[in-house]
């Protein structure tokens, strides 16, 4: 093929070996069984798709179709803008899922992490009147492929319960390792998050306008994003925020899971150079943390 003879020559040009993953673009061409005797009880789950519609190969709509056919039992739940096109919102509407219509702030904070906050929290709003008891946070420039994701999610927080003593917390917050970085202080991603309704709500109930606290040691262009959220999350819990990368680590191993998302088969369409960005030299101090690091952290 015309493609592997040029992996080929990329290949001794850089000297790096490259790999490619061919994933199915509609939901039409996914046909996995599930091995869980009861879908892993997706009717209590939520799955929240948030943002801007993402109208390139259909591919939130067909996300959502997607996940209609492997967790049918699931609420899906859309989260977008009352600016978004009526044709975008009729194609949404058309696939009989929950549609959240929020109004967009005037200004994008932070590479947009205020639409984010808010387009999220108002998507679990609703999911908890729906009676949905866990939250799939993602995005609608993402999907996941996997099945069963549910079952093994809920799993995983039965496996690894919260330590003794913490009682502002029902469960575990299940993370993905990608984009999550051992150096930068509660730097975990959240662009896909799994977790108990009433912890996801505590999650994203931090002020959107993103007002710097005085006693924060870090520079404002550090504390960005998954920071400015995983720390207001830690203080809405009572976490005493030392602002060090030793107390990064410690929340990680107490109130998180840290997955590979491999194991979600997580794919995002923004990110076309996903296996071409693997870490093999420390030089930069951004390394992600993997479900094999987040194992090495509990104690």
């Amino acid at each position: 093929m015309l493609i592997d003879k040029l992996i080929h020559r990329i290949r001794a040009f850089r000297g790096s070996f490259i790999s490619i993953a061919y994933r199915p673009q509609n939901a039409a061409q996914v046909d996995l069984p599930s091995f869980c005797e009861k879908s892993g009880n997706d009717g209590r789950i939520g799955i929240i798709i948030q943002g801007g519609i993402w109208e390139d190969y259909n591919f939130t709509i067909e996300t959502v179709r997607l996940y209609k056919k492997n967790y049918p039992q699931a609420i899906i739940i859309v989260s977008t803008w009352s600016d978004t096109p009526d044709a975008q919102l009729a194609g949404i509407k058309n696939q009989n899922v929950e549609l959240v219509i929020s109004e967009k702030p005037q200004k994008s904070i932070s590479g947009n992490c205020n639409l984010q906050i808010i387009s999220t929290y108002n998507a679990i709003v609703l999911a908890k009147s729906l009676g949905c008891e866990y939250v799939c946070k993602t995005r609608t420039d993402q999907r996941m492929y996997a099945t069963d994701v549910f079952c093994f999610l809920t799993h995983l927080q039965d496996i690894f319960p919260l330590p003794e003593g913490i009682t502002s917390l029902n469960r575990r917050i299940v993370a993905v390792g990608s984009n999550t970085y051992r150096d930068r202080v509660y730097d975990i991603n959240d662009m896909w998050l799994f977790g108990h309704i009433d912890d996801m709500l505590q999650y994203w109930c931090c002020d959107p306008s993103l007002i710097w606290d005085k006693d924060c040691t870090l520079t404002q262009s550090q504390r960005i994003s998954e920071a400015y959220i995983c720390s207001n999350f830690l203080k809405c819990i009572g976490h005493n925020l030392l602002w060090t990368v030793n107390d990064s680590l410690e929340v990680m191993s107490k109130y998180y899971i840290i997955i590979d998302k491999q194991s979600i088969d997580l794919f995002s369409i923004k990110r076309i150079n996903e296996y071409m960005n693997r870490q093999y030299v420390a030089s930069n101090g951004l390394i992600e943390v993997g479900f094999k690091d987040w194992i090495n952290l509990l104690k």
